[in-house]
């Protein structure tokens, strides 16, 4: 089966939000997009993970994270 790959920015939750841990602030389709969101975004502490499913939207797992 077909297998999709996208990539998740994430960071600490805003500090205005009463929650804590981490919230995803965009997806995108390639690594290299993610990057460039980073590099806009240098002050925040975010990172990267690349995320896989299937084509049916089925089998979503983390494979690593990138930064």
């Amino acid at each position: 089966m077909k297998k999709i790959i996208w990539y998740e920015v994430f960071g600490a939750v805003d500090i205005n939000d009463e929650e804590c841990g981490t919230e995803t602030k965009e997806s995108f389709d390639t690594l290299k997009e993610a990057q460039d969101y980073m590099d806009k975004h240098k002050n925040e502490g975010l990172s990267i993970d690349e995320w896989e499913m299937n084509k049916d939207g089925s089998g979503v797992v983390k494979r690593k994270t990138i930064c």
